[in-house]
């Protein structure tokens, strides 16, 4: 997976190269592959997996890999949340316990594939459907940033820092080797 590169995230963060901050967690981390993108910002770095292959990886990265709910008792400088609002169950209450979890100087960085289609595979009661929806409907990259802005991140305490467009490439499957997505970043800080 590839999301951006550390001099993007530097210039997402308005941060230069020698921004250094206690910690980390990159929730939902895959293969930490784009988590090492923004480790050389932080002393400690924190990951969230549910696949057991993938925590194996963050592991053997150095990450320290906690569950999926004590992650929240912790508070992090920087809480990286990416292409995972569209993939958990409850993406509202999510983005608040990130608030939460977030210091008061902190950063969230989240990314979000445009267009907008929540896929939960742990959810077949749903037809793979999120408990909680969010209000997004948009048909243009620029309703989907202004609806996540106003819908989801404002009433969740969060104001905007900084957003851009991205390409989001992604592992494939059996037909095509790798895909091409529309992602949108959001660097976010507390309202």
């Amino acid at each position: 997976m590839f999301v951006y590169s550390q001099d993007q995230f530097h210039k997402l963060m308005r941060i230069d190269s020698d921004w250094k901050r206690d910690s980390m967690i990159d929730l939902g981390a895959g293969d930490g592959k784009v988590t090492a993108v923004m480790a050389d910002s932080f002393h400690r770095i924190y990951a969230t997996e549910m696949s057991t292959q993938m925590q194996k990886q963050l592991l053997q990265r150095g990450y320290e890999v906690l569950d999926i709910e004590s992650w929240k008792t912790n508070s992090y400088d920087v809480i990286s949340c990416l292409n995972l609002l569209d993939r958990c169950d409850r993406p509202m209450t999510l983005l608040r316990d990130i608030r939460s979890a977030l210091k008061p100087d902190g950063y969230v960085v989240v990314a979000s594939v445009f267009p907008y289609s929540p896929y939960v595979e742990a959810n077949t009661a749903l037809d793979f459907r999120p408990t909680e929806k969010l209000s997004i409907a948009s048909s243009s990259v620029e309703e989907h940033i202004n609806q996540l802005v106003n819908n989801v991140f404002k009433p969740t305490g969060f104001s905007l820092h900084s957003v851009s467009r991205v390409p989001y490439l992604c592992e494939g499957d059996l037909t095509t080797s790798f895909y091409v997505l529309h992602d949108v970043i959001f660097v976010l800080t507390p309202s």
